[in-house]
């Protein structure tokens, strides 16, 4: 049993209060509430979004767990509720004041969980990725020119970009000369929901790289360099 929220100088929320029962169902809240069924109907809602965000972590990239996300439309007698178009703009609802963020929509509470665990998933097999292209160099004493290089002999595979369609691998790019003292400069990258222009800066991109917007496409450097000291030559007569 779940009492009612005590909120700090006011009244029990009881809209909050439910019992759970031994199978794991939520049984109805106690009387006297007005917003109990509200509550209850929105942790349905809210167990729902949940089963969506299970099987959408299960998804093979993050395009197929959008799709899982998003749930149906409402359906009447087999056929979909449609609302005509119209300017003004919408009612609140007051069956909308709890859990509108457990959803699959785009900045939702469970969006943003998907997406953290399809992060995790593209920084492990970038890292993957890097440990092999350093292998590679190290018996080679260059670069691959292609990932493909190094299945098998350093990995059994190309790993998969988890936010690309189509299962399209991780992408791979050497920057020549663009290190300190004219080294080449190999990156790996994957793509990201973001809109803005990726770019690749001066500093060392080891981690998650922020843009406006977000980046569409993230980058991560293989090499290990110390990028150069700003200048301190006068431009225009300002220090």
């Amino acid at each position: 049993m779940v009492g009612p929220v005590k909120r700090p100088g006011g009244p029990s929320c009881g809209a909050f209060s439910a019992t759970f029962v031994p199978d794991g169902g939520l049984a109805q809240a106690p009387r006297g509430t007005a917003l109990s069924p509200l509550a209850g109907w929105t942790a349905l809602r809210g167990l729902e979004a949940l089963d969506r965000g299970i099987r959408a972590i299960a998804a093979a990239s993050y395009v197929e767990a959008r799709v899982t996300l998003v749930p149906p439309p409402p359906t009447v007698g087999g056929g979909r509720i449609t609302f005509p178009a119209t300017a003004t703009p919408p009612v609140p609802r007051y069956s909308e004041w709890f859990g509108t963020q457990f959803g699959g929509n785009p900045g939702s509470y469970m969006d943003v969980i998907v997406q953290r665990h399809f992060r995790c998933l593209a920084e492990r097999r970038v890292a993957a990725v890097s440990l092999a292209c350093r292998l590679f160099r190290a018996d080679h004493d260059r670069w691959p020119e292609r990932l493909e290089e190094l299945v098998p002999g350093y990995l059994p595979h190309v790993p998969a970009d988890p936010f690309a369609e189509e299962g399209r691998p991780l992408g791979w790019v050497i920057l020549r000369g663009a290190s300190p003292g004219g080294a080449d400069r190999p990156l790996v990258y994957f793509e990201n929901t973001g809109k803005g222009e990726p770019h690749v800066g001066r500093e060392p991109m080891y981690d998650w790289q922020e843009g406006l917007g977000g980046l569409r496409r993230q980058y991560r450097d293989v090499s290990s360099f110390v990028p150069p000291p700003p200048s301190t030559q006068a431009v225009d007569e300002n220090p």
